[in-house]
């Protein structure tokens, strides 16, 4: 039985703040062994091993003392390399160093001094560190997190848990405890928690792991990739006009099919998705034999790898905006008739790429200003990005295959090993060369998929964990053939052991059915479900609202402003879907960035009156940003719409 003098009033108050812990802990027949000196738990027996191995309490305390003084926290040191430099947000950041220049070498710190921070919590044990690190720390949220409910009942006896607890909630600090042995599950909890509360607040946080554990480990890792994910991945204003435009372009230019995010009846026939990694060149005569027995789906600049080869694709997969994206199907185009595949793309692709295929698919992506504003009336798609991977499994998934092989999706390279398939683009002669040897580096190591390691980066690691996720959600079997990265929930399988056993797929029965479950649409459909006037008030409402706010906040809180206008503007987000005439989601991702940009810096300036004239000269820029803001998505509204009411919606397909 548990034993200690806090257990019956930690017990109590873990009914009133943690109640379904509490009830597991009651219900509880397993038991850890206690090992006990002079009457204090000192250690716990997991198995056959002790869970510290020595004095419990001292070690720590010892461990504690360590972290303190060099405490291991997530920080970002150049906003100029965080993926931040947007012209708008570019403004703000070089306003922000000019100001700081200005303050004096001594006037800013490396890390945050100052601001509301996070504190990460992998393991509980015996407890004896969380007074200690919440005294000294100081944490604006607290987030606990252990495998075993076990190791949590020795804990009430061990930490006055009610006088923490009670001392959190007088302070206004938020308390979660996290009871889970999946990693995933872990970082997924614990992100959006503070999603919710504000990702712009992560930077600075403390990430404290208690003792060796690998579940404890890898929800470590997996917490600090997403969240470097989500501080980067903000979206951007200046983006937003570009979606807008090609968004609008797409549907005035085109006639064809939009797939959204109802799922379609299932079929049985094996996906090949082909990226172009280094290792597709090995797949290659694998894919040419099986061709005729599976739907091929070429990524990005894969097609121009599987035309070279002799294959002709079914579909082709694009999601960038950009421009390049025309260049590269060109190149593509001089190995293969382009007009013999069915391309899937955004619909915010630029507008001469449809017209280069036989016929587009259109989908929405999720949270972009096209979907949300021309999109109501259709489910945007999840798992869709960021890389074409992505796209290629969630619109087959959607279109209701369920088995697929993956081919040159290495989401990274081998140590040592090429970037790319030697019949992609980056080998033409010397185009690429600035690009290869300025952006491609690979800083994040990874397990490969046949075994050893593999080196990746923020957006294919991205990649590698949502195409992951988006298997395990939609029970998908798959079967990784890329020497790359281990993606999780696949089947590692060398290509050469690859053996398609079913019958030449009906390729134009599984086109028509396909379409008989999308939506088509005419040029001017989706376009004309727009309220051109209701749009521009809307503009000019949101960005009243942010103007008004940004005085009210000013006035009442002038010490800790910027970060107090994140805060309002996550809880404007909150419940912001269907206000304004969803005029905030082209402005949205940058009227949330810029305060982050003030914190970053506001937290590094030492003294309080400093911090108030950084405080002042942020503030009059954030003004002049929302109106700049306001003005370029007005003149883009009445460009792009019609004067028209809105049109009747098209129906639906069966």
């Amino acid at each position: 039985m548990p034993q200690g003098k806090y257990y019956e009033t930690s017990l109590a108050a873990f009914h009133r703040f943690f109640p379904d812990v509490a009830a597991r802990i009651e219900s509880e027949t397993a038991q850890l062994e206690a090992i006990v000196e002079d009457g204090e738990i000192i250690d716990v027996r997991v198995g056959e091993k002790r869970l510290y191995g020595e004095d419990g309490v001292a070690g720590t305390q010892a461990q504690v003392e360590t972290f303190v003084k060099d405490p291991r926290r997530f920080l970002i040191s150049d906003l100029r390399k965080a993926g931040m430099g947007s012209p708008v947000c570019g403004k703000m950041i070089e306003r922000m160093y000019r100001e700081t220049k200005a303050l004096g070498p001594d006037a800013v710190a490396a890390q945050p001094v100052d601001g509301f921070f996070y504190l990460c919590v992998f393991g509980v044990g015996l407890g004896y560190h969380l007074q200690p690190l919440y005294d000294q720390l100081k944490p604006r949220w607290m987030f606990l997190v252990e495998p075993m409910a076990q190791l949590i009942q020795h804990s009430l006896g061990t930490v006055d848990w009610q006088s923490l607890l009670e001392k959190a909630e007088s302070d206004g600090v938020e308390v979660a405890l996290i009871v889970d042995g999946d990693p995933e599950r872990i970082s997924d909890k614990i992100g959006r928690m503070i999603s919710k509360r504000g990702s712009g607040f992560f930077e600075g946080s403390y990430i404290y792991q208690h003792y060796p554990l690998w579940t404890l480990s890898a929800a470590r890792q997996k917490l600090v990739e997403a969240m470097r994910r989500r501080f980067i991945a903000a979206g951007f204003y200046e983006d937003e006009l570009v979606m807008m435009t090609n968004a609008t372009a797409n549907f005035r230019g085109n006639s064809g099919h939009v797939i959204d995010g109802r799922p379609m009846r299932l079929r049985s026939e094996p996906v090949f998705i082909v990226g172009s990694g280094p290792s597709a060149d090995a797949a290659m005569p694998v894919i040419k034999r099986f061709r005729d027995q599976a739907v091929v789906v070429s990524c990005g600049s894969s097609l121009r790898i599987l035309l070279k080869n002799g294959i002709v694709p079914n579909f082709h997969v694009e999601i960038e905006n950009t421009p390049e994206t025309v260049d590269a199907l060109q190149r593509s185009a001089k190995f293969g008739d382009l007009k013999q595949v069915t391309l899937i793309c955004s619909c915010t692709v630029d507008p001469s790429v449809p017209g280069m295929f036989r016929e587009a698919v259109f989908f929405f992506r999720d949270s972009v200003s096209s979907t949300v504003i021309m999109g109501s009336r259709f489910k945007d798609v999840f798992g869709g990005s960021p890389t074409v991977a992505n796209t290629a499994l969630a619109m087959a998934s959607l279109m209701g295959f369920t088995k697929y092989y993956f081919f040159g999706v290495d989401c990274g390279v081998l140590p040592g090993g090429e970037h790319h398939s030697k019949d992609s683009m980056y080998y033409e002669g010397d185009d690429f060369k600035e690009y290869i040897e300025s952006t491609l580096k690979y800083p994040i190591t990874v397990r490969g998929n046949f075994g050893g390691a593999a080196h990746t980066e923020i957006t294919l690691n991205a990649s590698r964990s949502l195409l992951g996720t988006v298997i395990r959600l939609r029970g998908l079997e798959a079967y990784n053939c890329s020497d790359g990265c281990l993606i999780e929930h696949t089947i590692p399988l060398l290509p050469e052991c690859v053996d398609i056993t079913s019958p030449p797929i009906d390729w134009a029965a599984i086109d028509a059915a396909c379409k008989a479950q999308m939506f088509p649409f005419k040029p001017g459909d989706v376009v004309a479900d727009v309220d051109r006037d209701a749009l521009v008030r809307g503009l000019h409402d949101f960005h009243d609202a942010l103007i008004d706010m940004v005085d009210r906040v000013v006035e009442a809180e002038p010490e800790t402003a910027v970060s107090a206008i994140y805060r309002e503007v996550i809880t404007l987000e909150q419940d912001i879907i269907g206000r304004f005439a969803n005029s905030w989601s082209i402005a949205l991702g940058s009227v949330r960035t810029l305060p982050r940009i003030g914190m970053f810096f506001a937290s590094r300036v030492r003294e309080a009156d400093q911090r108030r004239q950084l405080t002042e000269a942020f503030v009059e820029q954030y003004r002049a940003c929302l109106l700049e803001m306001r003005d370029g998505a007005e003149a883009l509204v009445r460009e792009k719409f019609p004067d028209a009411p809105p049109a009747q919606a098209p129906a639906a397909a069966a």
